[in-house]
């Protein structure tokens, strides 16, 4: 927390707060947070390394002798700033700043005098030199100024920044700071005055090492303070809370105690901490009204920040009443209280609210009006103040009472607990509060943040401007009044508040068809036609046309005119509400009044929208899903791990399914989560477009998004396969047999394998699962979790491929003008034998996520179905935090490649009694090939009945000092897999061929497996491990524990080693990049074989299948006559 509070410090300051301040209380025991433990350090601190020696001057002089300036330009800022200018005390780092709209002679001359003035009269010190960079020497004023007050002008060479390089340190780490104080924030980017002066005013109150971690305000004060006040100048940090976090701020009436009567009006409103005026006065960023402010009276909530997301903002607080608002205020007010925050004497005073409480009742009065006072006057008191807070709405109590009524209007009073009484309120009310729900209810609780921008001309500079009145741009003019927040029209007129109260009357069944009627059916579904204006049915587009899924229902349902509705809008509606009847169904929830979840949390939930796709990539279903905000549930002890299928689980199964003929029949669990019982009280609100006030949900079922719903899933399943007979399988948690049917699931998509002769058993199990799942499908396994099984009974084989998946890879790929490729751009093997080095310079942070995007692209392949790409993918991911152009060229090759074979196939399937029945294991090392650290590559691979079922690819995580080390190391990993994989297929009943039975067999009685020979390519590793009373010299005491645990499992008979050439080793191209004519062999040793003609084949059977069943589904449904309709009409087309 102190490392947000100070501005994200490194963790050598964190270490020596409590010794160079005061009010700081830090845990012991704790690390302090290093700059690639926080995103936002870590994104905002990388820099060039420059090596600066300490002028021998600096150390003779004393504070104030020497000072440096130093000038920054950035995009134009809040108020319409553009420029800094640091001025530092280069004896102790004390930096004062100040902030120009203009970088003109009359400001820098303004800026310099003042601040020399400052010193004298404050302190007492005299300047004697300046550095500075070649900016003053532009202007000749300044120097003539400078130069009569006797102080000498040192400006450093030109281009020569380096002279001037303690400024430049410093200049360098407030900017860096304040980057990631913004980041961190999520602030926009016009706030950067703001993130610089409170950047700039933590940076004063930091310790460093270079002043014997001492801070730079003590270093400057206790210079020119009295003995008897030394002890003072240590900074007092108890008033700093976490950057960005959450701020409730007292509102202007609330202060001057004006509408006292009206007891239940807020406040306070919601703003986030951006600065600091003093140690009792805080700046206040308003994200609705874009405004700054200073106030002393306000709360903070350092466990909540700014998400970037002004809708959801306004959003939290819509269905609250104002009792719960004013709750939530109280109770963060009382939590506050119980520390006081003191006044130091050597603070700044709180100007702003002393100098407005005193001021002229006439100033007062023009300012409520929105007039501007005097043009000297407002120079005058906005040259050191900030902000007032904003002004307050028409009293809220009549907005809610004018709210009510509207509602009761609108809903028939069908909400309301006297229906029959008719409110006379409504009669007396305006229109503006009757028909503005939306906006006023937000100005209500924000409490003046739904002023007219066109009334409010009047702006306070903020502190340090040095610019005159004439450089103050109005509201109106702000560039960020364009950017954020709603427009004062919707504010005075209610435009576009009448559909949201029409919205908010739609109930939880009838909710999508309401909405569907408002618009006309062409304004509704503005979707392709053909010539004649019928509307045709998207089901059955390939997947590139399709356009973006919605991401609210806001987009389904608009709130104005402005706005269109989704293209497919009326498809998802009807998807809401089948989930909604799926819900209904089974009792997922009950509805409860808000009062009946006091003391408890109530969550938010938003929807998701996908589209269903069949096997060939076409759209086949739109599906909707709510989800439950988890990520706002409170977090505890309890578990929250759910177990899934292991890729190497599934391979080893679809080997035996291969070797011994087993049938794979794929079901899915409809609503998988909502069958188990939640074990906990949740409420959550009403779902978004279905909302009614006053009106929550207390969930009966665990709904996707909570944190417990997979585990709660997982027990729920789990318990109903023990109670059918299932047992679980030794090693997977996702698999159960009965017998010899073996039920394994990934989640929600669950597969049944069996013999074929026990069909009548499988066809019981799934019969009794039926009745207590909602299971579809029932079909042969075509396709799990994005792979493609494609299987030939005949031939016993089986084949897994990814080609689908491939082809998407296709736009991660930078396409060339052109749209050909190159004869250098075509990849005939992942990688080149170039090592890859780190990037000397910064990637830039959309660099960074491109690159990782693409690289978990090539992951997510070389885990599932392509081993020939795992050694590309294992390097390519040791840069993903700075990739540079030669990454970005590397990884660009492996998905050329990945695409260019994308017909690639896994296969699996073994003869009877021959020498691929049975389990094959390979072991690997390349010594020292990693020429920065000089660690090993090391890869193992691992064969069933032919088929290649688990691999890896990684470096090792200690130094070896020779090649029969990392070779030891190697080998001991394989061993460990290959012992844990002859365990879970033995837990599946499968005998693995020995001496006296030369073939595999399934569900006999249970004997002890083989021993596992695992293949090496080194010889005097063989000899290590399998000789006797052999010792390794080496000081590694983990190479000895290795060796000695190998040959253990040697002599127990469970492993043995042989020695294998590298030609033949299946291993070999895991470790290192091979030449095209070894890569070949390489993939044939994977059993990596092209299906292409295959694969097209079955896509031509599946396109017949789904057009005799599209036809099917048009007889039973009558729709001949609609695609008659589709169709043009080629006789009036003739005539014209």
């Amino acid at each position: 927390m102190w490392h947000r509070r100070l501005g994200h410090p490194g963790p050598e300051a964190i270490r020596h707060l409590v010794g160079s301040s005061r009010g700081v209380r830090l845990l012991t025991g704790g690390s302090a947070i290093s700059t690639i433990d926080c995103d936002a350090c870590g994104t905002s601190k990388l820099h060039r390394q420059v090596r600066r020696a300490v002028k021998e001057a600096l150390l003779r002089e004393k504070p104030a002798d020497r000072i440096a300036i130093d000038f920054h330009d950035y995009d134009e800022g809040y108020e319409g700033y553009r420029y800094t200018l640091l001025v530092t005390d280069r004896s102790s780092s004390y930096t004062w700043d100040f902030y120009l709209t203009r970088r003109t002679t009359d400001i820098l001359l303004t800026v310099i005098t003042d601040f020399l003035t400052l010193l004298s009269t404050q302190y007492g010190a005299r300047v004697k030199v300046i550095e500075t960079d070649n900016e003053i020497l532009k202007h000749p004023r300044v120097v003539s100024e400078i130069e009569s007050r006797g102080i000498r002008l040192e400006p450093c060479a030109p281009n020569t920044q380096a002279q001037n390089g303690g400024a430049e340190r410093i200049a360098a780490t407030i900017k860096q700071r304040a980057r990631a104080m913004a980041s961190g924030a999520k602030l926009p980017d016009i706030l950067w005055p703001e993130a610089t002066k409170a950047s700039t005013y933590l940076y004063n109150r930091t310790p460093t090492a270079s002043r014997c971690w001492r801070t730079p305000y003590e270093v400057f004060h206790k210079h020119f303070w009295a003995a008897e006040a030394a002890p003072y100048a240590r900074p007092d940090l108890s008033h700093l809370r976490a950057y960005g976090c959450k701020a409730f701020a007292m509102t202007r009436q609330a202060q001057l105690k004006q509408n006292r009567r009206q007891r239940l009006a807020p406040r306070a409103f919601i703003g986030y901490l951006v600065g600091y005026s003093s140690s009792n006065s805080f700046r206040i960023w308003n994200p609705l009204r874009d405004e700054v402010f200073t106030t002393r009276d306000v709360v903070f909530n350092e466990k909540q920040f700014f998400n970037g997301n002004l809708k959801e903002l306004a959003e939290e607080f819509r269905y609250m009443d104002l009792q719960e608002i004013q709750e939530r205020i109280t109770q963060l007010i009382d939590q506050t209280n119980r520390t006081t925050i003191p006044q130091d004497a050597d603070e700044e005073a709180d100007e702003v609210v002393e100098d407005y409480e005193h001021a002229e009742l006439s100033d007062i009065a023009a300012l409520e009006r929105g007039t501007p006072p005097p043009e000297d006057a407002l120079y005058t008191k906005a040259r050191f103040q900030l902000m007032t807070p904003p002004e307050t709405p028409p009293p809220p109590s009549a907005f809610f009472t004018a709210l009510r009524s509207t509602l009761l209007d609108v809903r028939g009073r069908e909400h309301s607990d006297h229906p029959s009484k008719t409110s006379e309120d409504s009669k007396t009310i305006p229109p503006l509060l009757r028909w503005a729900p939306r906006t006023s209810f937000k100005a209500a609780f924000l409490a003046g943040s739904a002023q007219p921008r066109a009334q409010k001309t009047y702006k306070d500079k903020t502190k340090r401007s040095m610019d005159g009145p004439a450089a103050c741009c109005t509201w109106a003019d702000h560039p960020l009044s364009a950017r954020v927040g709603w427009e004062a029209s919707e504010t005075t007129t209610g435009v576009g508040c009448t559909r949201k109260a029409a919205i908010d009357e739609i109930d939880l069944q009838q909710g999508a068809s309401a909405v569907a009627e408002q618009k006309p059916e062409s304004e509704r579904h503005p979707r392709s036609t053909n010539t004649y204006g019928a509307q045709r049915s998207p089901l059955g587009d390939p997947w590139r046309t399709l356009p973006a899924l919605p991401t609210s229902h806001d987009q389904l349902a608009p709130r104005n005119n402005a706005t269109k509705a989704h293209p497919f809008a009326r498809e998802f509606l009807e998807a809401e509400q089948s989930h909604l009847r799926g819900h209904e169904t089974s009792r997922s929830w009950r509805e409860v009044a808000k009062s009946e979840a006091r003391g408890h949390q109530v969550l938010g939930c938003h929807w998701v929208y996908t589209y269903k796709l069949d096997k060939h990539g076409r759209l086949a279903k739109f599906e909707a899903r709510l989800v439950i905000r988890g990520d706002q549930q409170a977090k505890d002890a309890r578990d929250t791990y759910a177990a899934t299928l292991a890729g190497m689980s599934f391979r080893i199964l679809m080997a035996l399914a291969a070797r011994f003929d087993m049938e794979l029949l794929q079901y899915d669990a409809v609503n998988a989560f909502v069958h188990a019982t939640l074990d906990e009280t949740v409420f959550m609100q009403l779902p978004p477009g279905y909302r009614r006030p006053g009106v929550i949900l207390r969930l009966q079922k665990a709904l996707y998004g909570l944190r417990r719903s997979p585990i709660l899933w997982q027990r729920h399943l789990e318990a109903g396969l023990r109670a059918l007979g299932f047992s679980r399988v030794a090693g997977e948690n996702c698999c159960g047999q009965r017998g010899q049917v073996t039920f394994f699931f990934y989640v929600d998509d669950c597969v049944l394998a069996f013999p074929r002769e026990h069909s009548a058993d499988a066809q019981e199990a799934i019969n009794a699962l039926q009745k207590r799942y909602h299971l579809e499908g029932g079909k042969d396994l075509q396709w799990f979790l994005g792979i493609e099984v494609i299987r030939d009974r005949s031939t016993r084989k089986l084949w897994l491929s990814q080609a689908v998946f491939a082809e998407k890879v296709r736009k991660l790929i930078t396409p060339r003008a052109d749209n050909a490729e190159a004869p250098e751009e075509r990849a005939y093997t992942p990688m080149t034998k170039t090592e890859l080095f780190p990037n000397d310079g910064e990637a830039a942070p959309w660099e960074i996520n491109h690159y990782q995007k693409r690289v978990g692209t090539i992951l997510y392949a070389a885990v599932m179905t392509r081993p020939d790409i795992a050694f590309a993918a294992s390097r390519l991911a040791r840069f993903n935090h700075n990739p540079g152009p030669t990454h970005h060229k590397a990884v660009e090759r492996v998905l050329r490649y990945l695409y260019n074979t994308r017909y690639l196939c896994l296969e699996y399937g073994a003869t009877p009694g021959s020498d691929d029945d049975t389990l094959e294991v390979a072991s690997d090392a390349s010594f020292a090939d990693n020429t920065l650290d000089r660690k090993s590559s090391q890869a193992f691979a691992m064969k069933l009945f032919g088929g290649i079922v688990a691999w890896k690819a990684n470096k090792q995580t200690t130094v070896t000092t020779s090649t029969t080390e990392a070779e030891l190391l190697s080998l001991s990993q394989a061993a460990r897999e290959a012992l844990f994989a002859s365990r879970l297929i033995g837990a599946l009943q499968v005998q693995l061929p020995t001496e006296s039975m030369p073939e595999a067999q399934f569900a006999t009685p249970t004997r002890t497996q083989p021993t596992i020979q695992i293949q090496c390519d080194n010889q005097q590793t063989v000899r290590l491990v399998n000789a006797e009373l052999v010792q390794l010299q080496t000081r590694l005491r983990h190479v000895d524990i290795h060796n000695h645990w190998l040959r253990q499992e040697i002599a127990e008979h469970r492993v043995s080693v042989a020695y294998t050439p590298s030609a033949q080793l299946m291993a070999d191209g895991l470790t290192k990049a091979l030449a095209l004519p070894q890569f070949k062999i390489f993939c044939q040793q994977l059993r990596l074989s092209d299906q292409r003609a295959l694969l097209e084949r079955n896509r031509e059977c599946e396109l017949v299948e789904e057009d005799e069943r599209q036809v099917a589904e048009a007889m039973k449904n009558d729709v001949w006559d609609m695609e008659a309709r589709d169709l043009p009409d080629t006789d009036n087309m003739a005539k014209t």
